[in-house]
């Protein structure tokens, strides 16, 4: 609900001309339909076993791994095993390899603790959302509004996913909120004058800009 409410109230405040997508909807009746099956339940579906099921647990695990890793190197013990193994050569590398090591590591635990966990956990949310959002931009190139609400829908469900551990709520919410959206496309169908007669009364306002959030 609050996703919804957000994405209606920064498309109709900042809403901006009518995009592609939107242009190929309203082209046709069975162009409406059809997205509005696919919307409902399929892309809620792939999109989420992508972006959730697959790539953030396999992101999360490798950048923990890494900051692992560069936790090892950055301390004294492992300054000392770069030295012993690369003899001179290593003791000349040694600071130049500490000195890297803890610049990267930073950077990755920017948003996080040290713990390697966590720090994998939240850059994995920060690049699935950045990731997905990518994948819709194009659709929504001329609307900053619309690409603004994909993103808080985006960084949510990602959120959801490190929380909980799981795929399902994702796509529950994910379903819904295509649902919500599927239902204002087939409304404004069926009552094509209705949206124009209120589009400045109030809630009705909010939900027919968040019915052009489709995706």
């Amino acid at each position: 609900m609050l996703l919804l409410v957000a994405g209606g109230v920064a498309t109709y405040y900042f809403g901006g001309e009518k995009t592609p997508f939107e242009q190929m909807l309203e082209s046709s009746a069975a162009a409406r339909f059809t997205t509005a099956a696919l919307a409902t339940v399929t892309a809620p579906l792939v999109e989420e076993l992508v972006f959730r099921g697959v790539a953030y647990p396999a992101l999360q695990r490798a950048l923990a791994r890494l900051i692992s890793l560069l936790k090892v190197l950055t301390s004294p013990g492992g300054t000392r095993l770069v030295a012993e193994t690369r003899g001179a050569f290593g003791r000349v590398a040694a600071p130049v390899t500490r000195l890297i090591n803890r610049a990267t590591l930073s950077a990755l635990t920017f948003f996080g603790s040290l713990d390697a966990r966590r720090g994998g956990m939240i850059w994995a949310v920060i690049i699935v959302s950045a990731l997905f959002l990518s994948v819709h931009v194009p659709q929504y190139q001329n609307n900053l509004a619309v690409i603004a609400a994909v993103g808080m829908l985006s960084v949510a469900l990602t959120t959801v996913r490190a929380v909980t551990g799981r795929v399902l709520p994702c796509f529950i919410i994910h379903l819904v909120f295509n649902g919500v959206q599927v239902a204002g496309l087939i409304y404004t169908y069926f009552y094509p004058d209705k949206p124009a007669a209120d589009a400045t009364h109030g809630l009705f306002a909010l939900a027919h800009a968040a019915q052009r959030l489709l995706f």
